[in-house]
């Protein structure tokens, strides 16, 4: 295996596919189910917030100790989510980026999956690298997909970097 040089840095980003989980149980996962209504009467409460901290799969493991992932071999051991970061930095967080009903102006979510935010930008610095996250939005105004895209934009120092 290759070493990974000290001023390296990994971006992932991408529909990850992590959701909400606010059940475990298989019926209230059906279409417009318990699971999609408790996340629904979080959201119009304008309490995402809570969907997210308390429910959020990929912040469950990646800040969960007690969590089986990440374990010391996971892959995603060491990574920062942009969203997260952004959130815990400012307290601001967009409303969930996923499921919504296609091509509709007011973008309603689709009883079809829970709410949630699959599409993430993960980030890892290695060594004496340095990199932050300065921005971090979404762009609602784009609705030909049932997801709302994320924008987010890193500083990296490059004087160092080693590109593969």
């Amino acid at each position: 295996m290759a070493q990974v040089p000290p001023t390296a840095r990994t971006v992932l980003m991408g529909d990850m596919n992590f959701r909400c989980e606010l059940s475990t149980h298989t019926e209230d996962k059906a279409s417009g189910g318990a699971e999609w209504k408790a996340a629904m009467k979080l959201i119009t409460a304008q309490q995402h917030e809570a969907l997210f901290t308390q429910y959020d799969r990929l912040q469950s493991l990646l800040l969960n100790s007690d969590a089986p992932v990440p374990s010391p071999s996971s892959p995603l051991r060491g990574y920062r989510d942009a969203m997260g970061d952004y959130y815990r930095a400012t307290n601001v967080l967009p409303l969930p980026t996923f499921k919504f009903k296609m091509n509709t102006s007011d973008r309603e979510y689709s009883p079809k999956r829970c709410p949630g935010w699959p599409d993430r930008v993960l980030f890892k610095n290695f060594g004496s690298c340095a990199g932050a996250l300065l921005q971090f939005r979404t762009a609602p105004q784009i609705t030909f997909s049932d997801h709302t895209p994320i924008v987010c934009t890193l500083s990296v120092d490059t004087t160092s970097a080693t590109f593969l």
